[in-house]
């Protein structure tokens, strides 16, 4: 099944105006997803939001979006809207159509230098020669098989190991009785009718 256009418009090109449509690329659809569920019931449980220093419920529609000042207190926003701002994006020709990669600003990207301050000494030309040599051993002409996810792959293992064990039945068949458990019925009865049962 095709994915919906996640967004659709015009792409202007000097004087020629033509439609487009953009269409998510990846997919998590596949993935392994979990419920929270109630232990002694099984039933799903649900998340909601609470007053943090009531402890109530607060309804959707009371609900709103707050930046926190340096006092402590919040400005609150009752609306946030996020689908006309402005993006930078990079447009690649491919096949029949087009592929747009949404860029970051620059404020949203880490200096590197920070990250690359411990390493001293810049690497000779030996070194350079070995590490192009184990790069061309190890390079391959991409496809989708090459990036698996092994958690993806242990989860479904998991899954379908415990779907094929016998389901444990929480009920006791008819007439069956515990090994240790004294039916204290009974043995009132019995005490009635002619004394206790002499232990042995």
């Amino acid at each position: 099944m095709a994915p919906r256009p996640s967004w659709r418009g015009y792409l202007k090109l000097s004087l020629v105006t033509c439609p487009v449509a953009m269409l998510p690329a990846t997919s998590e659809a596949e993935k392994v997803r979990f419920h929270t569920l109630n232990r002694a019931t099984g039933s799903r449980v649900h998340a909601r939001y609470v007053d943090a220093e009531t402890g109530k419920p607060v309804d959707d529609e009371d609900q709103v979006k707050g930046y926190e000042r340096e006092d402590g207190e919040y400005v609150m926003l009752s609306r946030v809207v996020l689908y006309h701002r402005e993006r930078a994006v990079l447009l690649e020709p491919r096949d029949k159509g087009m592929v747009l990669w949404t860029l970051r600003y620059g404020d949203e990207v880490r200096d590197e230098a920070e990250y690359f301050k411990g390493i001293k000494g810049k690497p000779g030309p030996k070194d350079k020669k070995a590490l192009a040599s184990l790069i061309a051993e190890h390079t391959r002409r991409w496809s989708p098989s090459l990036a698996t996810d092994p958690v993806e792959q242990s989860l479904r293992s998991m899954i379908e190991a415990k779907q094929k064990r016998p389901r444990r039945s929480t009920k006791k068949p008819e007439g069956a009785k515990g090994g240790n458990v004294i039916d204290l019925m009974a043995v009132l009865k019995k005490s009635l009718q002619g004394g206790l049962p002499q232990r042995r």
